[in-house]
């Protein structure tokens, strides 16, 4: 040791440190390993894609990558702390939506993804990033009706909270954080199952036959014109100059 730190009474020979990493070792692969059980025996099991965006392919003047597809599903173990309705976020001027705390244990999402290459393909680490999705199969699996789980995109990656994640200093999880993400056909993914728009059928529009290309009933009319009101109510540009360059 290069130095004496804390000398007790009458000692001048000895010295102790009460934190020291190093000599801490056996107690934090104990935690490390309780870290990794309790979350394989209390976490549940997720669909897990990786967003496989990478810079080195991607136009970032548009910040884009239309070759991008999302690589998965693979299973994972995640602790979950689900808030449905996040109002939290309401204030800001954002609409309530679910959010979700996750806890990943570092060694449960390397064996995970060992043996795979799309980490390897992409030349990046072996860690979850923002952008990357994972479905909650296991809690959504038996919805009423045909609802499945929800999808969620990860916003938050921490390794570091010396407050909860770090006892004894040691790096055991990734705590993430994740919003309810709004499917818009992203190459790789699914929508969920049962979140349908509307659309006219037998129960809300129209009435269905058996007969290939016959209808029960006509179609709904839409009326509207959003150009005669506009006319009517806000003012009528057909009696404006409305020329770009004016007149010559």
């Amino acid at each position: 040791m290069s130095g004496c730190y804390y000398e007790g009474a009458g000692n001048t020979t000895n010295c102790y440190e009460l934190y020291n990493k190093a000599s801490l070792s056996p107690d934090i692969d104990l935690i490390n390993n309780i870290v990794e059980q309790t979350v394989n025996s209390m976490g549940q099991h997720v669909n897990y894609y990786v967003n496989t965006y990478n810079t080195l392919s991607a136009d970032n003047i548009y910040g884009e990558q239309p070759t991008s597809v999302y690589n998965g599903p693979h299973d994972l173990k995640i602790y979950i702390k689900l808030t449905e309705n996040a109002f939290t976020l309401s204030k800001f001027g954002f609409s309530s939506e679910d959010e979700v705390t996750g806890y990943v244990s570092i060694n449960g999402y390397l064996s995970a993804f060992n043996g795979k290459n799309v980490y390897t393909n992409l030349a990046q680490e072996v860690v979850p990033k923002s952008g990357d999705v994972f479905q909650m199969v296991e809690y959504g699996n038996d919805r009423y009706g045909n609802r499945g789980g929800n999808f969620f995109e990860i916003t938050e990656r921490t390794d570091q909270d010396n407050a909860e994640l770090n006892p004894l200093g040691g790096h055991y999880m990734w705590r993430l954080k994740a919003k309810r993400m709004e499917y818009s056909w992203q190459p790789g993914l699914t929508g969920e199952r049962g979140n349908e728009q509307v659309y006219d059928d037998t129960f809300s529009g129209i009435l269905s036959s058996t007969i290939t290309g016959q209808l029960s009933s006509d179609p709904k009319s839409y009326d509207y014109d959003v150009n005669t009101i506009s006319q009517t109510v806000v003012f009528d540009m057909s009696i404006n100059n409305t020329s770009l360059y004016g007149d010559y």
